[in-house]
């Protein structure tokens, strides 16, 4: 087995790739192919990604995130409110991991949390083939193999730990085992599922936790259902370009920085908005008809209709001057008339610069938190920073 390693807004060293390793590779839509001579690639992934891929049976590629694996396990249960991960110490080993080994020891956490708690029995209706009628016979489903075995396809309510909650941690379990972990990690898988021995297996599809319903008896799932949703939005393609089945498993740490700047800023600021969206300010006039364009920044702080500062999380490589960003704080400074703000990763040096729009009075500060050693309380900090900031603005009350 061949492995390459890349680790986020990198790229690799040429490699030699076949056919169907490039089409499963540009299949995924992660990574970026540059040919640099006969069947050799630079594969680059694309940004905000981290995870694995095989894609073939003879070689796997690993996109490593730019932390330590112990800032990313802060950073994502921060950012997806399961803070009694944050007070486990995390083994020495897992501490420069990839995004596999700090995602399965976060699922992993939360599960034990469930487990030190109790998981729920609910009713569900089972089907069985038993020899005595059980419940009523599902006359749909006979036919003369029942006869010639003797038994009878029953329908019946069962009172069980097959509840569709436990079902989805099950099969997130099972999906991370499969994947190359360290061995302390595969053994705290296999005692967790143990637990889950009698439950009904089930492929967790993202669609599948719209059937799931928190209330006063299943509320202490809503942590490990996070997470589960994570691995189950996750989840690449199933590539079989050969007679071994090799899956594909790829976090958004774009989702984990934004959710953390969000969290961060609502923490600090009792008025804060969530994405929320804009239609009058933008207007295209055309074929008799005036549309108001839509538009939709990460953070408000202050009123939604008179905003008095915008926030939006970019997690991108800032040493690389972005000027797509740029243009669109730009717009929503000039727009909602209200103080803009871009964040991004720290990856080397502190960033700190404004840019006014002159004679619009339009002004982007662009900063940078960096996540390196404590992403919490480097994030928390800059929700204090917004919330001084915000407290500045002329028309702060």
């Amino acid at each position: 087995m061949r492995e390459i390693e890349i680790e986020e807004w990198g790229k690799s060293n040429p490699e030699s790739l076949n056919v169907d390793e490039v089409h499963n590779l540009e299949k995924t839509e992660y990574f970026i192919l540059e040919p640099v001579a006969d069947k050799k690639f630079l594969i680059r992934p694309r940004e905000g990604v981290v995870g694995i891929i095989s894609p073939s049976p003879a070689l796997t590629v690993f996109v490593r995130p730019r932390w330590p694996c112990a800032s990313v396990l802060k950073l994502a249960a921060y950012a997806y409110g399961v803070d009694t991960a944050l007070a486990v110490p995390l083994p020495a080993r897992l501490a420069w991991g990839g995004a596999l080994d700090w995602l399965a020891l976060l699922l992993v956490l939360e599960v034990e949390r469930l487990l030190a708690h109790g998981i729920r029995y609910g009713y569900h209706e089972t089907f069985e083939e038993v020899q005595q009628v059980r419940g009523r016979i599902a006359f749909h489903r006979l036919n003369p193999r029942h006869e010639a075995r003797a038994v009878l396809p029953c329908l019946f309510t069962d009172f069980s730990p097959s509840t569709l909650e436990n079902r989805i941690i099950r099969g997130c379990l099972e999906i991370v085992d499969r994947f190359p972990l360290s061995p302390e990690l595969h053994a705290k898988i296999q005692s967790a599922l143990s637990a889950f021995r009698t439950v009904q297996p089930v492929y967790p599809s993202p669609q599948l936790f719209k059937r799931v319903h928190l209330h006063r008896l299943n509320a202490h799932y809503e942590g490990v259902l996070r997470i589960c949703r994570m691995i189950a939005e996750g989840i690449g393609v199933e590539l079989s370009p050969g007679s071994v089945p090799s899956p594909s498993l790829f976090i958004k740490m774009s989702d984990l920085f934004e959710r953390g700047v969000e969290r961060a800023l609502r923490e600090a600021v009792l008025e804060h908005h969530a994405q929320p969206r804009y239609t009058k300010f933008l207007v295209c006039r055309g074929n008799g008809e005036a549309k108001g364009l839509e538009f939709v920044p990460d953070n408000v702080l202050g009123p939604k209709e008179a905003p008095q500062l915008v926030v939006d999380a970019k997690y991108k490589d800032p040493s690389t001057w972005h000027s797509v960003d740029l243009y669109q704080a730009l717009i929503y400074a000039a727009s909602l008339r209200a103080r803009t703000v871009l964040v991004y990763p720290q990856v080397d040096t502190p960033i700190r610069v404004s840019v006014e729009w002159q004679g619009l009075g339009a002004r982007v500060d662009v900063v940078t938190v960096d996540l390196s050693t404590d992403p919490i309380q480097a994030l928390r900090t800059f929700g204090r920073e917004m919330r001084r900031l915000l407290e500045e603005q002329p028309n702060y009350n």
